[in-house]
């Protein structure tokens, strides 16, 4: 979960979880939350394949451990496009999306942004059309 305190291979506790992981199976396809521009698609060490989103307004989301990465840095993409394939890239130990959500420069619990809206590409049913929004007058 968001915020559990992180030990790699038995070592000391150093850092922090700072985003969601979704279990799935390798290659399903992984899909933009959100409007933005994509400003890495790579290759980590640690995270793996990676891709990250800049949503505008200081607004940030990361897409970590993919088994591809099907975008290409500055493509402007939109909610529900796929920019990659989950998978086990980098240090991890099974099929799973590790997403995380950067805002101002501060990790954020995505999860409140999920239930808000955003991002209803990544939890309901991995690109299935998302519910519209309903409004009251």
């Amino acid at each position: 979960p968001f915020g559990a305190r992180r030990s790699y291979n038995g070592g000391p506790y150093r850092s922090y979880h700072e985003g969601v992981d979704f279990s799935a199976y390798g290659g399903t396809p992984v899909m933009a939350p959100a409007a933005g521009t994509v400003v890495l698609a790579e290759k980590l060490f640690v995270r793996g394949n990676a891709v990250i989103i800049d949503h505008g307004l200081g607004v940030y989301s990361g897409f970590y451990h993919m088994s591809e990465i099907d975008t290409a840095v500055g493509e402007q993409v939109q909610p529900g496009q796929i920019v990659g394939a989950v998978g086990t890239t980098g240090l991890s130990t099974g099929n799973h999306l590790h997403w995380d959500l950067l805002i101002d420069g501060v990790w954020v619990d995505g999860q409140a942004w999920l239930a808000q809206g955003m991002g209803c590409w990544i939890l309901t049913g991995w690109g299935q059309e998302c519910e519209k929004e309903s409004t009251t007058e």
